[in-house]
């Protein structure tokens, strides 16, 4: 939806922007030069079919892949959190717990 500009801003160079369901709408606005400028992969995704999901659970659990974390915020942290993944210096996933 209209919030897809600033994915393309919070990315970091040669990083990946997958999207899925499409529940925001159509993308508003998009400027390709920062695309091609940071060299992003921009992936649309249907999520698949029940049996690709369960290949996948599959896949996942045969060889007990897991996330690496970064770090994690409070959910009532949410905007440090963001402006953490603005900074780009994490490397790992960003996770916000709620207690």
């Amino acid at each position: 939806g209209a919030g897809f500009e600033a994915l393309v801003d919070a990315a970091a160079p040669g990083g990946r922007i997958v999207f899925y369901g499409g529940t925001q709408g159509n993308i508003t606005s998009l400027t390709p030069g920062k695309v091609f400028w940071k060299q992003l992969s921009i992936l649309g995704s249907s999520m698949g079919s029940l049996q690709d999901f369960d290949a996948m659970l599959a896949f996942v659990t045969e060889h007990q892949l897991v996330p690496v974390v970064d770090k994690q915020f409070a959910l009532t942290d949410g905007e440090a959190a963001l402006r953490y993944l603005a900074a780009g210096q994490q490397l790992g996933k960003v996770v916000l717990t709620i207690a």
